[in-house]
């Protein structure tokens, strides 16, 4: 039988690289994100089941269990793995005692984590959610995307300008142009050319 299919997210790349390497080297497919609104275009684009999501507790916007209330509504059974290495008396203030039981603090050796990883996905039930829900759209709109880019990772603009354009292409939201129109003012021509380019290439039919 395959291992199963883990999605990391963390915006630190040595911790991201560390825990694909391991659980790689153990016979998991791996996805990577490196924050929570990059981690929602994975989830859209991977068609196949993904079992567990480690996702740092402490990250910029939303945070990982926010994330995984995001998640929740479109992938039920998706287990969530909190790691983090802020004191576990900061952790408490974010996760609800249940979620407190699949947290594991940073630094942690590779066989922490193969353990903790293997509790997580054997301790609860595939057939029950484990994600708390929280009645979020689990279809998010191109302009939802570019706001979350936006609000999430102030710096990546050029995702962000990406999914505007795409949204206003689809549906010329007043509010999405409005946006565009103060992001814009925010970016360099590179970036606006890269944005334009990246969306441009989502819009061509796949051969």
């Amino acid at each position: 039988m395959d291992k199963p299919t883990v999605l990391v997210v963390d915006d630190d790349p040595l911790v991201r690289g560390i825990i694909r390497d391991v659980l790689q080297n153990d016979g998991y497919l791996v996805l990577e994100a490196r924050f929570n609104s990059e981690a929602l275009v994975v989830l859209r684009q991977f068609k196949g089941p993904i079992h567990l999501m480690i996702a740092d507790v402490m990250m910029p916007g939303i945070n990982g269990r926010e994330l995984a209330e995001l998640l929740a509504p479109s992938r039920p059974t998706m287990k969530v793995l909190y790691i983090s290495g802020y004191a576990e008396e900061l952790v408490r203030e974010k996760l609800n005692p249940p979620e407190m039981m699949t947290f594991l603090q940073k630094p942690f050796r590779a066989g922490d984590l193969l353990r903790k990883v293997g509790e997580t996905l054997h301790d609860f039930s595939a057939a029950r959610p484990y994600a708390w829900t929280s009645g979020l759209p689990c279809e998010l709109t191109e302009g939802q995307l570019g706001m979350l880019y936006e609000i999430g990772v102030p710096t990546d603009y050029v995702e962000a300008y990406k999914w505007y354009t795409l949204a206003a292409a689809t549906d010329g939201d007043e509010r999405i142009i409005m946006r565009m129109h103060h992001l814009k003012a925010r970016m360099t021509p590179q970036q606006i050319s890269l944005a334009e380019r990246s969306a441009q290439v989502l819009r061509e039919p796949k051969r």
